[in-house]
């Protein structure tokens, strides 16, 4: 006799994926809203323009919380799946960006 089917798992991978990556990402985000001073100087290292720089520098943290509080809260509204794939798609770019130049320096 099986104990869990098939969805049951599938539905319990799906919820510990969002509680671990909803964790990670409002952890990150309260740790660039913390110590700001070391997250923009990251950013000023980039040598991307000042106002892009600083522009970046409040974005980036409510994009992570806002998507945070999206996968940790369960039961956002399907509508919202678009905002959250463009967002994750602008913090990967990003990220892959950034490393890429620090890399290459």
């Amino acid at each position: 006799m099986r104990l869990m089917g098939y969805r049951t798992r599938m539905n319990l991978a799906v919820l510990l994926c969002q509680l671990v990556i909803g964790t990670t990402l409002l952890v990150a985000a309260v740790r660039k809203v913390l110590d700001s001073p070391h997250f923009v100087e990251a950013l000023i290292a980039t040598r991307l323009p000042h106002r892009v720089t600083l522009f970046l520098a409040w974005t980036i943290p409510v994009l992570e919380i806002s998507l945070a509080v999206l996968l940790l809260g369960f039961s956002a509204p399907a509508i919202l799946l678009p905002s959250f794939i463009l967002a994750t798609a602008m913090l990967l770019s990003f990220t892959l960006w950034s490393s890429r130049q620090f890399l290459c320096n």
